[in-house]
């Protein structure tokens, strides 16, 4: 068994392949994510790959990042809710996380965090941050069998955004993504949080041809709601979301999810991944309201030296008021300021 580097681009055919076929591995986990998160911010990749003969055996996708207070940190993966170690058994796990022990101590990272959609006996006696779930949704069948599954009070607040002039559609990128990230930047300042740049974006419909998709909601012709798609195999995936807060009355998002529920069903896929929410929130009880299954994550850590878990959400009181504070910017200063701060928030 060797643990190396990915290095040439038949090292990432062979990877992908692994990665596409492996029941634990996301689209996060292939290495048109690795493209779109080097060309966007710049951040150093270490992929590392154990190969048992001609095979590959397992895969860890890292990246390391200086944080906002200049440390270093190995993620697995930044800007995904998902990553980790996924690999054939649980002896190439144990030398896959023991080869990003020694990087990370070479490198002098503070940590290693990896976002572990799965169980992995590996890791199990590692330290664990258990305040994400994901929320899967299972699709039935065509679209008037989901509209039956429905509950009463969804399928109300469905036709109240349509009579109240609401329309969805889902679209290619381009100039849907240029109307999505106009939305999402001012929705991300209202919630007091830093964006992407709209390079990253780019960079993610570049890395995933054919896989990208943009739903979108408008009032007359203005973009109230959206959210951006990726599509692997046959799940759809809910990759970022916004929704202008004076259009909530109407009910947006439930007209929202209910366009790309419909279009899951016509295009047949099977399920759709609404993405990571913190736990015990609104945005999770409304996921799971849609009889989405919920899945706790377990966000696994290697610590060097006395460094403490990383706590960069709502939950952390500096963290809130840091985001107090970003509400109340101009929007021109936030999405300015915003990549700038969003590539060391990874």
């Amino acid at each position: 068994m060797e643990i190396r580097a990915l290095q040439t681009q038949n090292d990432e055919k062979r990877w992908d392949e692994f990665a596409r076929h492996h029941t634990s591995c996301t689209l996060y986990h292939q290495t048109g994510w690795k493209n779109a998160v080097e060309r966007a911010y710049g951040h150093k990749a270490y992929y590392l790959f154990a190969e048992d003969g001609a095979d590959v055996a397992g895969i860890l996708p890292l990246f390391l990042v200086k944080g906002l207070l200049s440390r270093k940190e190995l993620i697995s993966l930044p800007f995904a809710p998902y990553g980790g170690i996924c690999s054939t058994s649980p002896s190439v796990s144990e030398q896959l996380l023991s080869q990003a022990k020694r990087l990370m101590t070479d490198l002098g990272a503070s940590y290693i965090e990896m976002r572990c959609c799965a169980p992995c006996s590996a890791t199990a006696d590692l330290p664990v941050n258990r305040q994400y779930i994901a929320a899967a949704y299972k699709i039935p069948g065509d679209s008037d069998e989901a509209w039956r599954r429905m509950s009463k009070n969804r399928r109300k607040k469905v036709r109240k955004a349509q009579n109240n002039g609401l329309t969805a559609e889902i679209n290619e990128p381009g100039q849907a993504t240029q109307a999505f990230y106009h939305l999402y930047t001012r929705n991300m300042r209202d919630l007091g949080t830093p964006v992407h740049s709209a390079g990253f974006f780019e960079h993610v419909v570049k890395a995933f041809p054919n896989g990208t998709k943009v739903a979108l909601v408008r009032h007359g012709g203005r973009v109230v709601a959206g959210t951006f798609l990726l599509l692997r195999d046959n799940t759809l995936t809910c990759g970022w979301g916004a929704s202008l807060k004076e259009y909530l009355w109407c009910d947006p998002n439930d007209l929202l999810y209910w366009e790309v529920i419909r279009y899951g069903c016509e295009q047949g896929f099977r399920d759709i991944d609404f993405g990571r929410s913190l736990s015990g929130t609104g945005n999770a009880t409304f996921k799971k309201e849609w009889g989405a299954r919920e899945t706790c994550l377990e966000y696994r850590y290697v610590l060097n030296g006395t460094c403490d878990m990383p706590n960069v959400n709502a939950s952390n009181p500096n963290y809130d008021r840091l985001s107090r504070v970003w509400r109340c910017l101009p929007l021109t200063i936030a999405n300015r300021l915003g990549p700038i701060i969003r590539k060391r928030v990874a």
